[in-house]
């Protein structure tokens, strides 16, 4: 077994020959096998157990029982507690879930303090075919189809090439104990319920289900390569990216014949729910300024484009620049300089150029509000801004965000957009301020 992991371990590229490794080590039969395995085989083990507090004497117990384990391999040992349960209760979100979380933040930080190269955790194969039916009983795409990978960052998994009575034999043979988790008899988590009841049950159809899921999850890591590439050239051919704002063009997405598909990849990435995702796929009937919204990020209908832009929210910029200011760095970056009105005068909507004469100071930069006006160039009269925006097509996301610069109480500029011709340059003029937006 021991070459079979090292086999394993080389063809992924997991480890480096005699690499630092913290394992996570909770006392079960798998994790204990696992420390054994890769001291064996020559990397240099830190045990780190996290006590979840979760099972009383039984949390005591298999802290005891992994702190000897390093005292008899003579490896570092190293330990963390928590309150499972109230952090669970704190966030609202399950125990798993909590417990999960609180393992791999704790994991890292251990990661980081011992200069280690990776974290090693004791996933095998009954755990991957056991992933596989809960992705695909919750709802899934391929990459649910893959199982457990085999290396996530700075996580490896090397024992996913064995099962648990491989494990079971491979301890019996070295004659080393382990503990036993209660909990994983009872069937109050989900797993539970698929590793005691739904797997057995399969099993007496395919006894060989196990060996029969793990070669099918091989097969369906290279459908993903398939996949994935064609779904990325697909992404790429309908998608820009400007302003930190995603643009899918949806007349590009509606000739594709899995647009479906191709929209459940895009979104699935920016965390929008499967209920989300197929509410935004009937883009066809969905007005312009449908919003929805992910944890992280919201996705705007705007006519023949969804934008996907962060979900922060939106700030009300206000602030002052003086005379004597060269440059301004927020909320946008701006260079300033005075000059002489003989010097060559640029035209360009990122670049304002006014008589210096006619401004008064300080200059004040603050987000757009409405009722706000503009007397541009071009047009009698004064212009409001709503209208402009409505002109250029800016979606919502865009006039959130909109800048104006002031003198006084009149806007002189609506950054990198448009002038304000009562501020121009003209034959009176004798020193002209030039104020750039850098990108």
């Amino acid at each position: 077994m021991t070459e079979r992991v090292k086999q394993f371990i080389d063809s992924n590229n997991l480890l480096t020959k005699n690499a630092k490794v913290v394992v996570g080590v909770s006392g079960g039969a798998d994790s204990v096998a696992l420390v054994y395995i890769l001291q064996q085989l020559g990397y240099s083990c830190i045990i780190a157990h996290v006590n979840f507090n979760l099972r009383g004497n039984e949390s005591e117990r298999d802290e005891n029982f992994t702190r000897e384990l390093a005292l008899k391999l003579q490896l570092p040992f190293f330990q963390t507690s928590f309150n499972t349960i109230e952090v669970a209760n704190t966030r609202s979100i399950s125990i798993e879930m909590a417990a999960r979380e609180l393992r791999y933040t704790w994991f890292n930080e251990l990661l980081q303090q011992t200069n280690a190269e990776a974290i090693a955790v004791a996933h095998h194969s009954d755990d991957n075919a056991e992933t596989l039916l809960m992705n695909l009983t919750r709802g899934t795409g391929i990459k649910g189809l893959t199982g457990i990978p085999v290396k996530n960052q700075n996580i490896v998994r090397p024992l996913l090439c064995v099962s648990r009575s491989n494990i079971e034999q491979y301890l019996q043979s070295i004659h080393q104990e382990y503990v036993t988790d209660s909990s994983n008899l009872q069937n109050d988590y989900n797993r539970n319920q698929f590793r005691n009841l739904i797997i057995p049950a399969i099993e007496k159809i395919n006894p060989s289900f196990k060996t029969t899921i793990t070669a099918n999850i091989e097969r369906f890591k290279e459908v993903q390569a398939i996949y994935d590439k064609q779904i990325n050239s697909d992404i790429e051919q309908i998608t820009i990216h400007r302003n930190h704002q995603l643009i899918i063009d949806l007349n590009k997405l509606r000739l594709l014949e899995y647009k479906r598909t191709v929209l459940f990849e895009i979104l699935n990435r920016y965390g929008f729910s499967n209920d989300a995702i197929q509410r935004i796929s009937n883009f066809q009937i969905l007005n312009t300024g449908s919003l929805f919204f992910s944890e992280t990020h919201k996705a705007l209908i705007d006519r023949d484009k969804i934008i996907v832009s962060d979900n922060s929210a939106v700030e009300n910029y206000d602030c002052l620049i003086s005379e004597n200011d060269s440059e301004v760095f927020e909320p946008v970056h701006l260079k300033i300089k005075k000059r002489t009105v003989n010097s060559e005068i640029i035209r360009n909507n990122k670049v304002l150029t006014i008589d210096i004469s006619k401004a008064e100071f300080p200059l004040r930069l603050r987000t757009w509000k409405q009722g706000d006006i503009i007397y541009p160039y071009g047009l009698n009269g004064k212009q409001k801004l709503s209208d402009l925006f409505t002109n250029l097509k800016m979606n919502r996301f865009e006039k959130e965000k909109q800048l104006v610069l002031l003198s006084g109480e009149k806007i002189m500029w609506v950054v990198g957009i448009k002038a304000d011709k009562r501020f121009s340059v003209d034959e009176n003029s004798s020193e002209i301020l030039e104020i750039e937006l850098i990108k």
